[in-house]
Order: C-alpha cells, then structure tokens, then sequence
C-alpha cells in the first residue's frame, strides 16, 4: 500500500514537474516567436552619424582601388546612404548641417 502511495506521489511530482517545463517551453517559444516576426534590429542613429559615415566611405571609395565585382554593391551602399540623407534633410532641416559640413571637410 505504501508503494501505491510512494508510486502515485512520484507520478503526480513528474506530472507538475511536465507541466511546468511545458509552460516554460511555451514562454521560451514565445520569445523566439516574438523575435522570428521581428526579423531586424532597429537601431536609431542621429542624422550627423550617418552623415559622417558617408563621408568616410567618399573618402576611402576615392583612395580605393576597387575590383569590377565592388563597384556596384559599393556605388549601392553610398547611394543608399545618400538617399537617407537627402530623405531626412528633407523632413526635418538640421540649422546645424551647413556649420558641421564646412568644419568636419577641413579636418579631412
């Protein structure tokens, strides 16, 4: 009688102990479900950082010997960036632009 007792409390152990590594595994699942619908990582830069990107990539596109298999993805890159700078210039004028243009081409 003991063992039925000792066998039906280790059945009902192992039956939480079931549900709640089920509960954990949905929560888990969850979480990589969330971020399988959220393919990309969005990250906010300010304006004055991507300007400054692309004028590096000016910079070294102009010292760089590219082989014909580059040009396209590289002209791709700095146009891309090009486009996001005209985009945003656009929405919302930076006073500051013409300012920190002027001093940041000296410097280089």
């Amino acid at each position: 009688m003991e063992n039925d007792k000792s066998e039906k409390i280790e059945k009902t152990e192992k039956s939480s102990q079931r549900k709640k590594n089920q509960k954990k595994k949905s929560k888990d699942e969850k979480v990589v479900a969330d971020n399988v619908v959220q393919d990309r990582v969005v990250v906010p830069l300010p304006l004055d950082v991507i300007r400054y990107i692309y004028r590096v990539l000016l910079t070294a596109n102009s010292r760089c010997h590219w082989q014909p298999d580059e040009l396209i993805p590289v002209g791709r890159v700095i146009q891309d960036i090009s486009n996001i700078i005209r985009h945003y210039e656009t929405d919302v004028p930076d006073n500051n632009s013409s300012g920190s243009t002027s001093s940041a081409s000296n410097s280089t």
